[in-house]
């Protein structure tokens, strides 16, 4: 009897927390007692899992384990908002790209008010501007960027990232734009050269 009252209580357990949950406690990485406390402190304080289990065991969470950490949290905002998501350690995401559309169509201080950033524009009938957002479902800021795209007849698709995920790419943003500052500078002697073969 006490084994089958044992193995109960396994089961019981292990379908307490998420499946990350579970795997972190099967892991041996924390307790489960360690575990509820760290879902109930992100619930009241709003900072990530990762963080504070890291800080309750002092160690820092195996690589193998922040990347399921990352699908899971991913999954569940790509079903909370209905559209896709982003991680940039597995896309492609050009810095330089990102400058020029800042630098050119949404301004940087609308991409810090609603925590989103422009990543490409993406050709087709009609063109649309592919936008990363904390929050896709951002009534007010779906409609300052509508109101910025419709007039250059040009689309908007979203697709939602992480917090820490937009800081990143803000970040890719301000290392590119020493680059976009090179490509302007050319661009503007290119032009002044075609005036003066066109004056020649």
């Amino acid at each position: 009897m006490t084994f089958s009252a044992k193995k109960t209580r396994a089961v019981a357990l292990r379908n307490y927390f998420s499946p990350f949950g579970n795997k972190l406690v099967q892991s041996g990485y924390i307790g489960a007692e360690e575990m509820q406390q760290a879902l109930v402190e992100t619930r009241k304080s709003g900072r990530s899992l990762v963080e504070i289990l890291q800080k309750l065991t002092g160690r820092p969470l195996p690589p193998d384990l922040q990347r399921q950490y990352k699908k899971n949290q991913l999954f569940e905002l790509k079903i909370l908002y209905g559209v896709e998501s982003l991680d940039p350690e597995l896309s492609d995401v050009d810095g330089l790209e990102i400058a020029r559309l800042i630098d050119s169509l949404i301004p940087i201080d609308l991409c810090r008010r609603y925590r989103l950033i422009p990543l490409r524009r993406i050709e087709g009938e009609p063109a649309s501007i592919l936008i990363a957002m904390v929050d896709p479902d951002n009534l007010e800021a779906t409609d300052d960027i509508n109101r910025i795209l419709r007039p250059r007849e040009l689309g908007l698709q979203r697709l939602v990232i992480t917090g820490e995920d937009y800081e990143r790419l803000l970040e890719k943003f301000h290392w590119a734009q020493p680059e976009l500052e090179k490509e302007k500078a050319r661009l503007e002697k290119e032009k002044e050269l075609e005036k003066l073969a066109l004056l020649n």
